[in-house]
């Protein structure tokens, strides 16, 4: 049986290219979408992922960036208008019903925390929850560090449920790769 193929955002920054690196490991199709293709990226094809560069705030860019895939892994921009991003994410996945999507929040994610960024996450997890033909789980983290998952039992599946809150995910090395797969 073929896996299904995983889109990471982020993939080259510290939460997302953990990500790529961890599902390339247990041999899932990954396709690596960055800002620029640079050496980060170049790495993470050199590891066996397929490199797209889009804009995280382009929702025809995104949407072209998850054709043909299956599953994704949406990690947020840290930018003050994330928010915007969610959206044009949200508007591109949108467009296929098969899609499984897989998204990173915030532990404390409230409408009423002091921060701008923190706000715009608990408003990004609304927006993606009040999506009704997507299968949406999403992760709200206590803390991070990238090897603090190691060792953990834990598993998740994506499929057509819509999930909120602590994760268990089976051989995954974290969270955020056991929830994509």
């Amino acid at each position: 049986m073929t896996r299904p193929t995983v889109l990471v955002t982020g993939a080259t920054g510290g939460t997302g290219s953990a990500v790529v690196s961890q599902l390339l490991e247990q041999r899932w199709p990954v396709r690596a979408l960055v800002h620029h293709v640079d050496a980060r990226a170049e790495r993470l094809r050199s590891l066996g992922a397929e490199v797209v560069a889009a804009d995280l705030f382009d929702a025809d860019q995104l949407a072209g960036a998850l054709r043909g895939v299956d599953r994704d892994y949406y990690c947020p921009p840290m930018h003050p208008h994330m928010l915007d991003s969610a959206a044009a994410f949200a508007a591109a996945a949108a467009r296929d019903a098969r899609l499984e999507s897989v998204v990173l929040s915030q532990w404390l994610a409230s409408a009423n925390h002091p921060s701008l960024l923190t706000r715009q996450h608990h408003l990004a997890d609304r927006l993606f929850a009040a999506l009704p033909d997507l299968a949406v789980t999403t992760l709200n983290p206590g803390f991070f560090a990238q090897d603090s998952f190691a060792g953990l039992a834990l598993i998740v599946d994506v499929r057509r449920q819509r999930t909120t809150g602590p994760l268990n995910c089976g051989g995954a090395l974290s969270a955020s790769v056991g929830a994509c797969c």
